[in-house]
């Protein structure tokens, strides 16, 4: 193309990156689909227990969450 008219094709600048890390994206949405799945079998749980499973539960889930979100 160069020969013709002594002009370069056209090329397109480079492409903008994702605004957000893509791994710490796929972590927060396992960990959230995570604790969904925990709330809608929650209210099969009798009692007091509820509490304590859901506040186990979503600890354990923080602590998780923050290792494998950690560089």
């Amino acid at each position: 193309m160069a020969t013709l008219g002594h002009t370069f094709p056209f090329y397109a600048g480079p492409k903008p990156t994702f605004p957000m890390d893509t791994t710490l994206a796929s972590i927060i949405m396992i960990f959230l689909t995570a604790l969904a799945t925990f709330i809608v079998i929650l209210p099969g749980i009798r009692g007091k227990t509820r509490l304590f499973w859901l506040l186990r539960v979503v600890t354990s889930l923080f602590i998780g969450a923050a290792i494998l979100g950690t560089p």
